[in-house]
C-alpha cells in the first residue's frame, strides 16, 4: 500500500507464519476483513476490535492504515502477532465466547495487537534495547481500552501487580537497555513493568496533559524511529516539567521497585480494632 510507511533496516528480517486449516473472509465494518476459521458463525472479537480502533484514534490519533485485517493462524504460532495492517491470531482465540472467563485475556490480546499499529509500525524502535516501545507501549494502550470497556483500571493494577510479585529483585532489569533481554522475567519487565510505567508516568504529569502529549508524540513521531531517550526528550521539552528526568533515570534506565513494609497495631489484647501502617521503602538512591 502506497500510503502505508515503510522502513528500510541494516539487517534483514523474516517474520514467519504459521498457517494450517481453511479460512473465510468474514466483512466488518469500517475497513476491517476476518480471516476466520471456515467453521466459526460469529466472530466474536468483532466489538473488541472496533472499539479498540476507537479508543486508539482518540489516544493516539487517525488509524494508521486504509483496511486492517485480523487473520488465523496455527496455535503452534503461541501469541498474537501486529504486522503491519494484519493481525494474526492463533486458532483457538477466534472460539471464546464473550462469557467464557478466559475471552477477557483474548480481549486483551486482540487489543495489544491492534496497538501495534501505532507502536512498532507507525513508529518504529531502532533494536532490542528499545522493546519496551513496542510491547509496554502496546500493553499500555491495550490497558486503556479495558478501562474503556470495564470502566476501571484493572487490568493496568494487575499488570502492576504481576510484575512486583513475580519479579525478583535479582531478575529485575531496566526497561531500556539490552540487559532485559537476558533477564529470565524480560515478559513481566517489557510488557506489565512498561505499562505500569507509562499508567504512573500519566499520573504524574496529569491525565489530560499526558493524553495530550501521547497524541503530539504519535503525531510528530509518525513514520521515524525513535529511542526512549527522544521519548523522554520531547516530554520535558512540551511539558517542562522537572520530575520527568529523574522518573526516566530511576524507573526506565534504573532496576529495582519499592517494598511495602507493614506494622500492625492493637490497642490492647481484647481489642477487636487494629491499626495498619504501610510504608513505601524504595532501593538506595531512589526518589519518586
Amino acid at each position: 500500500d502506497q500510503a502505508s510507511p515503510h522502513f528500510a533496516t541494516a539487517s534483514s528480517t523474516f517474520l514467519p507464519l504459521i498457517t494450517a486449516g481453511q479460512y473465510q473472509a468474514i466483512e466488518g465494518s469500517a475497513g476491517v476483513t476476518f480471516y476466520a476459521p471456515a467453521d466459526v458463525n460469529e466472530v466474536f472479537i468483532e466489538e473488541v476490535v472496533a472499539r479498540s480502533v476507537s479508543v486508539y484514534e482518540t489516544l493516539f490519533g487517525a488509524f494508521p492504515y486504509p483496511q486492517l485485517r485480523l487473520t488465523t493462524i496455527s496455535d503452534a504460532a503461541s501469541a498474537g502477532i501486529g504486522a503491519q495492517s494484519q493481525v494474526l491470531l492463533p486458532e483457538a482465540l477466534w472460539r471464546v465466547p464473550p462469557d467464557d472467563s478466559f475471552f477477557r485475556t483474548v480481549r486483551q490480546v486482540v487489543a495489544h495487537e491492534i496497538a501495534h499499529q501505532y507502536f512498532f509500525n507507525l513508529i518504529g524502535i531502532t533494536d532490542a534495547e528499545e522493546g519496551w516501545m513496542s510491547e509496554g507501549f502496546a500493553e499500555y494502550a491495550a490497558t486503556r481500552v479495558s478501562t474503556n470497556i470495564d470502566g476501571n483500571d484493572a487490568h493496568l493494577r494487575r499488570n502492576y501487580w504481576s510484575y512486583m510479585t513475580s519479579v525478583p529483585p535479582e531478575g529485575d532489569a531496566p526497561l531500556q537497555g539490552i540487559a532485559v533481554r537476558m533477564s529470565p522475567h524480560s515478559f513481566e519487565i517489557i510488557y506489565n513493568k512498561g505499562s505500569a510505567v507509562l499508567g504512573a508516568l500519566r499520573a504524574l504529569l496529569g491525565e489530560a496533559n499526558f493524553d495530550d502529549n501521547m497524541q503530539a508524540y504519535v503525531s510528530t513521531f509518525a513514520g521515524e524511529i525513535t529511542t526512549t531517550q527522544e521519548f523522554e526528550r520531547f516530554l520535558v521539552e512540551r511539558t517542562g516539567h522537572e520530575a520527568i528526568p529523574s522518573f526516566f533515570e530511576h524507573w526506565v534506565y534504573g532496576k529495582g521497585y519499592p517494598t511495602l513494609e507493614l506494622e500492625v497495631q492493637r490497642a490492647d489484647l481484647d481489642s477487636r480494632r487494629v491499626t495498619l501502617e504501610v510504608r513505601q521503602v524504595l532501593p538506595p538512591g531512589r526518589a519518586l
